[in-house]
């Protein structure tokens, strides 16, 4: 927010265009997620999403890459799996202690009212998702490492990243705004 020293017309109007752009793009982000969450409902994603989205399954799937890599691997894949834990542990602190605090977005089970929840969080803040930061964090350090596992480090990245939406638990932004920063 500007100071009431710095308040010149053109600030005052750039700064309220800036807030309804916002505006907007929420209305967008929660029409989208409506309807990625309740428009294409079928018996796999049933199945499949709550399995992506649970934390143990991402960390399952963590540890078997890394304890792979540490236990069978060269001293490259060791120096890999050492940097691919403190890539994703950045990531992870990054997003949850740093970033959601700041953004402070409340979760679509806690604001919306018509739409699947297929989780029990109680509490927590939406922007970004962690388990996207995770998992984006994890496919791209890989992919650098040994690129021919790239499109399948990326197809699982974005399954758990869809999964948070499938859940009820993180709007579209919340994943496609990690996956922009990590990205960069």
């Amino acid at each position: 927010m500007l100071s009431l020293r710095d308040r010149s017309h053109g600030k005052i109007v750039a700064e309220i265009t800036g807030l309804l752009m916002l505006d907007w793009l929420v209305e967008i982000d929660s029409a989208v997620f409506v309807f990625l969450n309740s428009g294409i409902v079928n018996p796999v994603f049933d199945f499949i999403m709550p399995i992506a989205t649970n934390h143990w399954f991402l960390r399952g799937v963590f540890a078997v890459i890394v304890l792979g890599l540490l236990i069978f691997g060269k001293k490259q894949e060791r120096i890999a799996a050492i940097a691919c834990i403190v890539t994703v542990a950045l990531a992870d602190q990054l997003s949850a202690q740093l970033i959601k605090p700041l953004v402070g977005r409340i979760r679509p089970c806690h604001t919306l009212s018509r739409f699947i929840c297929w989780s029990t969080v109680r509490k927590g803040l939406s922007f970004p998702s962690s388990h996207a930061a995770n998992s984006v964090a994890m496919a791209i350090h890989l992919s650098y490492q040994y690129p021919k596992t790239m499109w399948y480090l990326i197809g699982f990245a974005a399954l758990v990243s869809f999964s948070r939406i499938a859940v009820g638990v993180h709007y579209p932004l919340d994943v496609l705004g990690w996956c922009d920063c990590r990205s960069v």
